[in-house]
């Protein structure tokens, strides 16, 4: 009973003394289920990109129409009416084209006798990879928001996905801004004497770091609202995202959140408030984690982000974003495309056709006139571990 490994098994199976190679392919057996593996993606690995985002159909140029009254405060009425403006705020996302193609040998289309080889290299399959391609590069367009949203000199960014004007920034302001090296947000983009926000903060730490969860919900919630006084946007942070070294400080911070770890026995006790049994009573009720918005949270890893200015120079860093998408109409990001599901168009040129004739080849194209802009600043934050020097 000695050691029998390795197997001889490799190189496998070899031809002995056949010569003819259509003799040899009467030994071949092929399996196709692997046909597509190297062209998928796992969905949640661009499904990020669909959270406080917006896709809107259209060609050219989209604009995006929203409502901005100077003020919502009701006054007292002393006989004389006073009356606020009413504002249109318009984000346009210009729309630049895109293509992906394929071509083979006409041939193989016409080759009755070998199925595989038609499945392997025909069209069959491939028009919904092109489509698994699409919301691909449609994450590749909102990260890019993230890579071109920000300036900041000591990592050489300086912002170009920029917000609808603002006041004394005729141009907008970067997506994110610190209010150091690009100023404050204003609540109103008309009213220079809205309320001012910063939604990138530098130096904030690690994310599992203690009182730095509670400070990045704080941050969230204390958006003033545009157009009421003594009110906040009521935001809540409801995703938060990282690239991929963002794994582990996830699972750490969500299982801190979530699974309220606390040792020995307290976490047993009934009096304890962070007890399993307290926290399902008090969402059953919706006195607390319904009502108040205080929701469990997603968290998703981009890869897209492994490359992101911050990340390529500060390795190992936190770096992170956090959401709130509560509302489909409060999005961050406006994207363009011919459809809503960002499907792109297909044009299949067969054998019969005059071009594919000519070459002896056949040929698929995909056309995609798509591209991103910044949406709303209000919903989206992205915090460093440190500050950039």
């Amino acid at each position: 009973m000695s050691n029998a490994l390795p197997l001889k098994v490799f190189p496998g199976f070899t031809h002995q003394g056949v010569v003819d190679p259509q003799v040899q392919e009467l030994a071949v057996t092929f399996n196709t289920e692997g046909l597509h593996a190297l062209n998928e993606s796992a969905d949640e690995e661009v499904a990020w990109a669909e959270v406080g985002t917006r896709v809107s159909a259209g060609m050219f140029e989209v604009k995006i129409p929203i409502r901005l009254p100077s003020s919502m405060q009701f006054k007292p009425f002393e006989g004389q009416r006073s009356y606020n403006s009413l504002h249109i705020a318009a984000p346009a996302v210009e729309v630049q084209p895109w293509d992906l193609n394929f071509e083979w040998d006409a041939a193989i289309d016409q080759a009755t006798g070998n199925l595989v080889l038609k499945q392997a290299f025909g069209v069959e399959g491939l028009g919904s990879e092109v489509v698994e391609a699409a919301r691909s590069h449609k994450a590749q367009l909102v990260a890019s928001l993230l890579y071109e949203g920000f300036t900041n000199a000591a990592l050489g960014v300086t912002a170009k996905a920029l917000t609808i004007p603002q006041p004394d920034a005729p141009n907008g302001l970067p997506l994110f801004t610190d209010g150091t090296a690009t100023p404050r947000h204003y609540s109103h983009p008309f009213r220079k004497d809205s309320g001012r926000f910063a939604n990138l903060f530098l130096g904030a730490g690690k994310i599992t770091d203690a009182g730095v969860f509670g400070t990045m919900v704080s941050n969230m919630q204390k958006v003033p609202h545009p157009t009421l006084p003594n009110r906040t946007m009521g935001n809540r942070v409801t995703d938060i995202v990282g690239p991929s070294h963002m794994m582990d400080p996830f699972h750490e911070i969500s299982i801190q959140r979530l699974a309220l770890q606390i040792s020995g026995s307290a976490f047993g006790a009934t009096t304890n408030k962070y007890s399993i049994e307290a926290l399902k009573a008090a969402q059953a009720d919706g006195q607390f984690l319904g009502a108040a918005g205080l929701t469990p949270y997603r968290y998703w890893i981009a890869p897209q982000l492994d490359d992101h200015p911050y990340v390529k120079a500060n390795p190992g860093k936190h770096m992170w974003m956090s959401l709130c998408a509560k509302k489909p109409s409060q999005c961050w990001a406006e994207l363009a495309a011919p459809n809503k599901e960002f499907v792109p168009v297909t044009t299949l040129f067969g054998e019969a056709d005059p071009q594919s004739k000519r070459t002896r080849k056949v040929s698929m194209i995909t056309d995609l006139d798509a591209a991103a802009a910044a949406g709303l600043p209000h919903f989206a934050q992205m915090y460093f571990e440190t500050t950039p020097s």
